[in-house]
Formats: structure tokens, C-alpha cells, sequence
């Protein structure tokens, strides 16, 4: 939970987000994250607050809007934080749902500054990261296995609409390297339970991209050497992220690996050969083949015949051959 707030309060620049809980006619500040200490000091872990006088409530009621990028000017909100807390330069504010509809409480971020570049896709951000926040609420409270494993699948695709939501090309991405990662884990003869690794691989590998600003991200041509420092970030950023999320924390060494080399030439730890997990391996090769085809803002796709030379020439270095043959068999029945 604690990885969910400091996203959300990073992600969007601010200096405070929380988490809580409506109980009754009071407000509960069940979590808290500040990065700026002083900062809205009544709100802390444990303080209590007339429900109804919140800015929470009144955002979920469709009295506030939930989003505000200048809450002491913009004229819907001006009155209220005159008299609420004039500290308070931005706001966004989300309620959290519970999977049996319950509404449970709100998720929150909060800045001393004006932020006018705040618009839709953070509400939307947000939203996604307070359905994960509520996926975590459920896994704590509920015992059944059977109950569990269907909370941690939500979870993971919260995760990956998260990303989604800030990149489209993750978006478009995401379902065809899903698809034919699990095509070469067939074709390599994998069990279900690690397929089922490979899917989720595929599903999260990219996913410490979210920890990666949006200037970096959506940049419309290459990257310089500083920005590459910040984008090489991204597989240890993934791998913690999801290290703190229960149920997820299995995958956190193959995210990790998400860029290491069959040569032991890559990054961030330099491993080789068979000490990359196996599902970092296809994901690799199945990602670098999907997005050799893909047309990116700054290069045109290639070929389908170029990838598949390209892949040749680095199966052994680049890529674990065996991997490698598996994929060009599965494309040469496909394409």
C-alpha cells in the first residue's frame, strides 16, 4: 500500500498522498506519505475528520471536482480552500471501491503549488492506482487461497493499465507480446504454472516505466546519454514496485532481469545464460522482435525479414539461442 501512495504522489508531483477510510460520518487517515515534512500537518495516520466537511466526500459527490490543478484560483474550488486550507495549491482525489462495490474510503494527493499541466490522464492514473489500492485492501482481509489468487491477478493488471494509461504504445503492446510469448513457451514445452510466469512477464516487464518521466518517455525521437541513464532505471524500478505488492513479489527477479544479455553484457546485474530466468529470456526476444516491426515516433518498423535476420545475428549473444529457434519457428508458422 505503502508503494501505491508513493507513486501516485510522485507520479503526479506532489507533496502528500492518503489513504482513507470512511467510517461512518468521519473521514480516517489510514496512510499517509510526505515528502515535504510540515506540510499539512493535521494530516496523519489515526486524525479523524467530519466526513462530510471533507473535500473527499464532496469530490465523490460530484459537488468538487475530483481534479483540480489550481485550487486557490479555479473558481469551482476558490471559496472552499479559503476556509478548508489555503495550503493547498493542487488536489486529486479518487474513491476506492472494493471489488463487492462497497466504497470504503478515497485515495488523495495533495500540493502546496499549482500544477495547470495536471489533466484527464492523471484522474485516470489515479483511478487505476486506487482500484490496486483496493485490491490490496482485499487480499489483507480475505483467508481463501482460491479468493486470493483472483484479487493478485486484478492486481497485476491494475499494474499493467496503470502503464497503460501514461504510454500508449504500452497499450497496443502489452496483448501481442502476451500473445506470442506464450506461443514460444509452448513451443519450448513449459508446464502451466511457467507459462503462466512468461505471461505475467510479459504483462509486467515494462511496468518500472512508470517511475520514468513522461519527457523521457514520450520523447519524439532518440534518447540522449542522460535520458538513456534514466530509462536503464526502469527494470530496477519494476522490480521494486512489485516486490511490494503481495502476490507479486515473485516476479520481482525476472522484471529485474528484464534487460540482461545471453552474453552477460547487459543490465542492471550482468548476468548470463541460464542465471537470466527463463521467463526474462522469451520476453526479450519476443519484445525486441515485436518492437523491431513496430513503428515508433523516431524510425520507421522493419521488416518482418529484416527482425528475423536481426535476430539470427544476435541468438548467443543477445538472446539465448534455444529461445531464439523457438520464436522463429513459431513466426514461420504464423507469418
Amino acid at each position: 500500500m505503502e508503494r501505491v501512495l508513493v507513486v501516485a504522489r510522485d507520479t503526479l508531483g506532489m507533496q502528500l498522498s492518503y489513504l482513507s477510510e470512511w467510517d461512518g460520518d468521519e473521514l480516517i487517515y489510514r496512510r499517509v506519505e510526505c515528502s515535504v515534512p510540515g506540510f499539512l500537518a493535521d494530516v496523519e495516520v489515526g486524525a479523524r475528520e467530519l466526513l462530510e466537511d471533507s473535500y473527499c466526500k464532496r469530490a465523490a459527490d460530484g459537488l468538487l471536482p475530483p481534479l483540480v490543478g489550481d485550487a486557490r484560483n479555479d473558481p469551482r474550488t476558490r471559496e472552499f480552500f479559503s476556509d478548508y486550507d489555503p495550503g493547498i495549491g493542487a488536489i486529486c482525489s479518487v474513491p476506492v471501491i472494493l471489488s463487492d462495490g462497497r466504497l470504503w474510503g478515497s485515495l488523495c494527493v495533495a500540493g502546496g503549488h499549482a500544477d495547470p499541466r495536471l489533466a484527464d490522464r492523471d484522474l485516470a492514473f489515479m483511478q487505476i492506482l486506487a482500484q490496486l489500492g483496493a485490491d490490496e485492501l482485499e487480499r489483507r482481509e480475505l483467508q481463501a487461497r482460491t479468493v486470493r489468487s483472483q484479487i493478485e491477478a486484478s492486481s497485476m493488471l491494475a499494474l499493467v493499465a496503470a502503464l497503460d494509461a501514461r504510454d500508449n504504445y504500452s497499450a497496443e503492446h502489452s496483448e501481442a507480446l502476451v500473445d506470442l510469448t506464450q506461443r514460444v513457451a509452448e513451443r519450448l514445452g513449459l508446464d502451466d504454472d511457467k507459462a503462466g510466469e512468461v505471461k505475467w512477464m510479459a504483462l509486467l516487464h515494462d511496468i518500472g516505466k512508470l517511475g520514468v518521466p513522461d519527457a523521457v518517455l514520450h520523447k519524439p525521437g532518440p534518447l540522449n546519454e542522460s535520458e538513456w541513464a534514466l530509462m536503464r532505471r526502469h527494470p530496477e524500478i519494476g522490480a521494486r514496485i512489485v516486490s511490494e505488492v503481495d502476490g507479486l513479489s515473485h516476479m520481482a527477479p525476472a522484471i529485474l532481469a528484464d534487460h540482461e544479455r545471453w552474453d552477460g553484457k547487459g543490465y542492471p546485474l550482468g548476468l548470463a545464460g541460464d542465471a537470466i530466468p527463463l521467463a526474462s529470456r522469451i520476453t526479450l526476444a519476443c519484445d525486441a522482435y515485436h518492437a523491431m516491426t513496430s513503428d515508433r515516433p523516431y524510425r520507421t518498423a522493419m521488416s518482418h525479414t529484416e527482425a528475423i535476420q536481426e535476430l539470427k545475428r544476435t541468438a548467443g549473444t543477445q538472446f539465448d539461442p534455444q529461445v531464439v529457434n523457438a520464436l522463429l519457428d513459431v513466426l514461420s508458422s504464423t507469418v
